[in-house]
């Protein structure tokens, strides 16, 4: 079934949805995406090792979000954070070494402890 053409006349007619349903525009002008963010990530281009990428792709969906929380508690040590939160992230290492059957690289863990 095909619509009949609109003539000139009926275009003139025509009036903006916002101005004849005002809430249902602003209503679907709010629904669209999730709400800001505070702090809002930014986009990067970033190369990593095939063997890091493998490993965090095969954990399943959200690897990227996995590698960002690990980089920002990595962030936290670099930065000289308190003796509580590089103990808590010692911890973190370790559990996580443990739990995917790893063998520590004991260079990179002494400089965290």
């Amino acid at each position: 079934m095909e619509s009949p053409e609109l003539k000139q006349a009926e275009f003139a007619k025509m009036r903006r949805a916002s101005a004849v349903v005002p809430q249902v525009v602003e209503a679907a002008r709010r629904a669209r995406g999730r709400p800001k963010l505070e702090a809002t990530k930014e986009l990067a281009s970033l190369r990593l090792s095939p063997v890091v990428l493998d490993h965090f792709r095969s954990q399943g969906a959200g690897w990227q979000t996995r590698i960002n929380h690990l980089l920002e508690d990595v962030v936290v040590l670099a930065r000289g954070g308190t003796p509580a939160e590089r103990a808590e992230l010692t911890k973190k290492i370790w559990s996580y070494i443990k739990r995917q059957g790893l063998r520590p690289a004991q260079k990179v863990l002494s400089a965290f402890g």
